[in-house]
């Protein structure tokens, strides 16, 4: 069963030489409990497409045409309080840098219960109880004190984790992650990556997982679909994009992956 459908999405940018294609005509869908991958290099337009579908666009883009259908209902006719019922709550996204996602003024704690009491009609204690909780599962240690903790008082794999427990505590249906283990060193991204298949095992979740790297996303996605220049153009099993790749675009990706090995 799909739990989100893609169709014909176009997102431009207007500018005062014309019209830029930022996302266009961008087709597909995720099936529930799917990991499904959006591969490409930098300015491919992965990211303007996840921000396309909680339309968390750019003031300077416009949403030209296309539909997104999460569980049936489309989010580009959604009214805006429909979408901020299900924004964090149905819908959530880890973005690429933690850094600059989390408030540098506000502690951890703070930033966490107000995005559960955004959603859930319960009190401050309860809320309290649930980030705690959820520090716990993405195996921070001592949650209670990174709780009170400032961002810039934890390290980046960290923030991170914690980005990740805010997307997690609401239950979300879908989880969009924006290159999430892009700002971190090798050692650090395994742990993050190891985190999300326990994840996997254990929330029935889906996720549309976005990256630069194909080592990534062979690790995990069923399927992954090939950006360019606003468009897909290739997509289908992941075993299949790697072992036998039929466009151009997807061989030269791959031997860039292996030139680094």
């Amino acid at each position: 069963m799909k739990i989100l459908q893609v169709d014909d999405l176009r997102t431009y940018f207007f500018t005062s030489h014309g019209a830029v294609k930022a996302v266009d005509g961008v087709n597909f869908d995720i099936e529930k409990r799917e990991v499904f991958g959006l591969v490409g290099e930098s300015g491919s337009g992965k990211t303007l497409t996840a921000l396309s579908i909680l339309r968390l666009i750019p003031e300077s883009a416009r949403l030209e045409s296309g539909k997104v259908l999460f569980n049936g209902e489309d989010m580009i006719t959604a009214d805006n309080d429909r979408l901020r019922s299900i924004r964090g709550a149905k819908i959530s996204i880890v973005f690429q840098e933690p850094s600059t996602a989390l408030n540098p003024v506000f502690t951890i704690g703070y930033q966490m219960t107000e995005a559960v009491l955004a959603h859930r009609p319960i009190g401050k204690k309860k809320a309290r109880d649930i980030a705690i909780n959820y520090l716990g599962k993405v195996h921070i240690p001592q949650p209670e004190k990174v709780f009170g903790d400032y961002p810039h008082q934890i390290s980046g794999g960290a923030k991170q984790r914690v980005m990740i427990a805010m997307a997690l505590m609401n239950s979300p249906e879908l989880v969009i992650l924006d290159e999430p283990t892009t700002a971190l060193d090798v050692t650090i991204q395994a742990g993050i990556l190891d985190l999300l298949d326990e994840i996997l095992e254990k929330e029935k979740v889906s996720m549309l997982f976005i990256s630069h790297d194909f080592g990534i996303i062979s690790r995990m996605c069923d399927r992954v679909a090939v950006m360019r220049k606003g468009r897909i153009v290739e997509e289908g099993q992941t075993d299949r994009i790697i072992n036998s790749p039929r466009e151009p675009y997807t061989m030269s990706l791959l031997e860039s992956v292996k030139a680094l090995l």
